[in-house]
């Protein structure tokens, strides 16, 4: 097998890249990294550090651009993939909930679908596998099974839109395509590390830190769907490398019974905070409380009337990161669960690795290093 993993350098791009690297005799990895040669070449020096000895041998990186048809791969890197890549994880995404129409289409939909095409070049195409979000579920309430799909329910944002029409794509296509719909991702159960603080869920803690959230949507059925983001990779790459049917739908989520509610995960939140930071506690913000959607949606059309420029786009922050827990909903696992029948992966409780990531996140002042390429 050689699998090409595009969002090489994304949060969970990079740790694909790892878990198929670290399977014994396993796949050669063509990693797919965006950029002129100049920033290519310093993403390859910062995957290869951070990959260490496992990257020996077994990882090609190829310069391109998702966005382009054909990837905008050289005349060289292309022939070399349409040879030797027998399976393709499209993995590359922008996440932000404050996108565009016309951007999040961009990243998101033309980017799938120029992935497809690439995959029916391959000469000998195995599977393709994408990697979508349990969260374009959307506006829709109550138990989300695996097979479910609907563009017409409603969404929260335009990064779920676009994720959905993608998936719709891919599950037209006609391509022994498997799609992987993960929760909410945060750093590794391991050490908490993450290669980028970008999302709803870190700018959310980072707004808790901040003393800027006192109400958070609380009521029965309300959940946080998380896992840490090398479990969540690892599970993906177990799936798409084992010999179950390449087409099928699976949540890669704690789902019905690892989710946990609103109110646990704001207390956790907090007493990570506490534990990582023993100066918050003397800054004197309030503990979020939790109040119902309702009063929360009143006093945002209150905070609108009265028309106060900052305390307006603190609470549009806000929206924007609890407005997908808002409405009560759970994942169905059932397929996820049966794939993972003798892996020996298990969902690590919430209460031992979130502290990490937590932890980390504080170090870090929930900022990553900058990357090379970035200055």
């Amino acid at each position: 097998m050689a699998i090409l993993v595009t969002g090489a350098t994304g949060i969970v791009g990079c740790e694909l890249v790892a878990a198929l690297l670290n399977i014994p005799g396993g796949p050669s990895v063509h990693a797919l990294v965006r950029g002129d040669v100049a920033t290519a070449a310093a993403k390859e020096r910062w995957l290869r550090n951070r990959l260490g000895n496992s990257a020996d041998g077994r990882l090609i990186v190829e310069v391109g651009d998702c966005e382009i048809e054909g990837f905008g791969l050289s005349s060289e890197a292309h022939r070399r993939v349409e040879k030797e890549v027998t399976g393709i994880l499209h993995a590359a995404a922008n996440t932000a909930f404050d996108l565009s129409p016309d951007k999040a289409f961009a990243a998101n939909v033309l980017s799938t679908r120029n992935a497809l095409n690439l995959a029916r070049s391959l000469r000998h195409l195995e599977r393709f596998g994408f990697v979508s979000s349990a969260y374009i579920a959307g506006t829709r309430s109550g138990v989300i099974l695996e097979d479910s799909a609907c563009l017409d329910a409603g969404f929260d944002n335009e990064y779920e839109r676009s994720k959905a029409t993608a998936e719709s794509e891919v599950l037209a296509s006609g391509l022994p395509a498997a799609t992987y719909r993960l929760g909410i991702v945060v750093g590794r159960a391991t050490d908490g590390v993450v290669s980028r603080m970008t999302g709803g869920a870190y700018l959310l803690m980072r707004l808790v830190q901040d003393g800027l959230i006192a109400l958070y949507p609380s009521g029965e059925g309300q959940t946080v769907d998380m896992l840490p983001v090398d479990f969540a990779s690892s599970a993906v790459v177990h799936l798409f490398c084992s010999a179950r049917p390449a087409s099928s739908i699976y949540h890669v989520c704690a789902g019905r019974n690892g989710a946990i509610t609103t109110t646990e995960f704001f207390a956790t939140l907090v007493e990570a905070l506490c534990a990582a930071d023993p100066q918050w506690t003397t800054q004197g913000y309030p503990s979020p409380t939790g109040a119902p959607v309702e009063a929360l949606r009143a006093f945002r059309k209150t905070v609108e009337l009265v028309g106060h420029p900052r305390l307006k786009a603190v609470v549009r922050r806000v929206d924007q990161c609890v407005r997908p827990v808002e409405v009560a909903k759970s994942f169905d696992t059932r397929a996820f669960t049966e794939g993972l029948t003798g892996s020996g992966l298990s969902l690590p409780l919430f209460s031992a690795y979130f502290p990490r990531v937590v932890a980390h996140a504080v170090r870090n002042n929930f900022r990553v290093t900058r990357q090379p390429w970035e200055d």
